[in-house]
């Protein structure tokens, strides 16, 4: 049997507070390994977490506080 399954195989949180996520989908026919491929995806500080892996979300809601949220907000003004 052929399968195809996908997960968050990495997440990082800079110091500005950008999380950076990597998803890995693997192909496997009978539990052996045929193909791999990644995708990363990236989320700002206040960003929607609409359509974003569960685990990147859920990082986020528990770094992003107000005061994480207000100063890269801050940072992004200053540098635009």
């Amino acid at each position: 049997m052929i399968t195809k399954t996908s997960k968050v195989d990495q997440i990082t949180i800079g110091e500005n507070g950008i999380i950076n996520y990597r998803v890995a989908t693997v192909i496997a026919e009978n539990g052996v390994e045929l193909a791999k491929s990644y995708w990363r995806g990236s989320i700002v500080p206040g960003q929607s977490l609409a359509g974003v892996p569960q685990e990147a979300a859920d990082v986020a809601n528990l770094k992003w506080t107000p005061g994480v949220i207000a100063a890269y907000k801050a940072q992004a003004a200053a540098t635009a």
